[in-house]
């Protein structure tokens, strides 16, 4: 039993410091020459692990990774899901702070908010579209017909479409809030076999879709992990099961 260590941790994090130092003390045997540690799946215990070898500067190769929000899976993006789902005023702003004033021109987010805040005080109806046109018309608000204006950029998708009215309508959104990376993706993953679906459905599907499409979370390794020939690696034991 001599080479046999058992440590015990309060909480995961006492738990992943203890890993860690046990592997460091293996490393440091001249006679190690490969260590591997078994966890029993992806979770909060080995990415603590991975985390604490990483700031530790101990080379590894993490065979396990842990889950990472996609590349386009940001606030604007689950932002912008939401208001096409609910177009009304709290999505409505949820976006507009999320994308800042990158696609405005010369109105701050705060006085669009404030106008249509006024808008809705004196119509008490909150659907995006019906708050725009009274912005267009209303005389008595200071920047109704710059708002206007300016939420003319944020076009709904219909509530049925083919996949191809669909994709075509999303390419037009995502030109003008000059989302090109996002329309690449989506064009990529779409162009063979789109047209095959000639059939109606509904935005709620559609959305469903886009949302697992370009939203899927992706596997991430800290740097230190790509280093060939690591002398520790880790592992998810029920690989080998």
């Amino acid at each position: 039993m001599s080479n046999v260590h058992f440590v015990i941790g309060r909480d995961t994090t006492q738990q992943a410091r203890a890993i860690v130092a046990v592997a460091a003390k293996f490393l440091a045997d001249p006679h190690c020459e490969r260590l591997g540690i078994l966890f029993s799946g992806p979770g909060t215990l080995p990415r603590l692990v991975a985390t604490f070898l990483e700031s530790a500067g101990i080379a590894h190769n993490d065979g396990i990774a842990h889950l990472a929000p996609g590349a386009f899976d940001d606030d604007a993006w689950r932002a912008w899901l939401e208001l096409q789902r609910t177009p009304r005023l709290k999505p409505l702003f949820r976006f507009l702070r999320a994308i800042d004033d990158r696609i405005f021109d010369g109105l701050l987010v705060l006085q669009i908010e404030e106008t249509l805040r006024r808008a809705y005080d004196n119509i008490l109806i909150d659907d995006i579209e019906l708050l725009r046109d009274y912005c267009a018309n209303g005389s008595d608000l200071k920047h109704g017909n710059a708002v206007a204006r300016e939420l003319e950029k944020i076009q709904l998708l219909p509530e049925n479409a083919s996949l191809t009215e669909f994709l075509a309508y999303t390419r037009t959104i995502f030109s003008k809030l000059r989302w090109k990376e996002h329309w690449n993706e989506l064009e990529r993953l779409s162009r063979n076999w789109s047209d095959r679906l000639a059939t109606d459905f509904s935005k709620t599907s559609y959305l469903r879709w886009l949302r697992e499409l370009l939203g899927a979370p992706t596997l991430e390794r800290d740097y230190v992990c790509e280093r060939a020939g690591s002398t520790l690696v880790a592992f998810d034991f029920c690989r080998f099961e």
